[in-house]
């Protein structure tokens, strides 16, 4: 049988949720533990994060029924504060309430709020049925 080392994930915002049962299939047909590296777009970079940091399908399928989307773009102000931030930090949402929940999925998942990608990757190295090498790619549009 085929085995793949490398998953990476699109965007597509609640239609990631479908992943987690694209992982489930995966993991039931034995190719998911070969797998090395992952990596993501939007709600593929979730994905990634989850799966990186030891949340398996289950993990992943929890994450997305408990989560509120909302709570993802939500920085208040309203239209006025979407207007300013656009305006002043090349962006409608300042990502804070994103970087929250991130990073309350990292510690669910792997058990430290901090993880660094150096810690990952030795987590990866270990345990690589568990945790994955998690690949980031970013842009700043200053």
């Amino acid at each position: 049988m085929k085995t793949y080392e490398n998953l990476v994930f699109g965007g597509g915002g609640v239609k990631g949720s479908a992943y987690a049962g694209s992982l489930e299939v995966l993991e039931e047909l034995g190719l998911y533990g070969a797998v090395k590296c992952i990596g993501g777009t939007s709600t593929g970079a979730i994905t990634a994060a989850v799966l990186a940091t030891g949340g398996g399908s289950e993990g992943l399928r929890s994450t997305v029924e408990s989560s509120n989307f909302h709570d993802f773009i939500q920085d208040g102000g309203g239209v006025v504060g979407e207007i300013f931030r656009g305006a002043q930090h090349y962006g409608i949402h300042s990502g804070v309430g994103f970087e929250k929940i991130l990073q309350g999925y990292i510690e669910r998942f792997s058990g430290n709020a901090n993880l660094t990608f150096q810690q990952l990757f030795e987590k990866s190295v270990m345990q690589p049925s568990v945790f994955k090498n998690l690949t980031i790619v970013a842009s700043n549009l200053s």
